[in-house]
């Protein structure tokens, strides 16, 4: 699916591949974010035959011109989980409305586990 929205330069689409992209670039770049974990099981045991995950650990939702966000990630050892989510949210809120030209309705940050280093 994609999205789409009308303003004086025309019109602009965006599909939700991209902003999966942008999405999962932010993550990995936010501190306290080990990685990013499969959003389903069929994805990691994808992952093991093809060797790549385009889509791992963001499913992105689209409706109109809004987008709703889920973000499954693995957080470092001894840092504070709420605030490694709310800066991951902010900075996902901002970034993907920023680059994309679209509201961002929702992130919902889903913590799998914790990455002892």
């Amino acid at each position: 699916m994609s999205l789409s929205t009308k303003n004086k330069y025309g019109e602009i689409t965006v599909n939700d591949a991209v902003i999966g992209c942008m999405a999962r670039q932010i993550a990995e770049e936010t501190f306290g974010v080990a990685e990013l974990a499969p959003c389903k099981f069929s994805d990691s045991v994808l992952a093991l035959f093809s060797g790549s995950a385009k889509d791992k650990g963001v499913k992105v939702t689209s409706f109109g011109n809004q987008i709703c966000l889920d973000v499954f990630v693995i957080l470092i050892h001894n840092v504070i989980k709420e605030v490694i989510v709310q800066n991951l949210k902010d900075s996902l809120i901002y970034n993907v409305e920023r680059l994309s030209g679209m509201r961002v309705k929702e992130v919902i940050v889903h913590t799998v586990g914790v990455l002892a280093q």
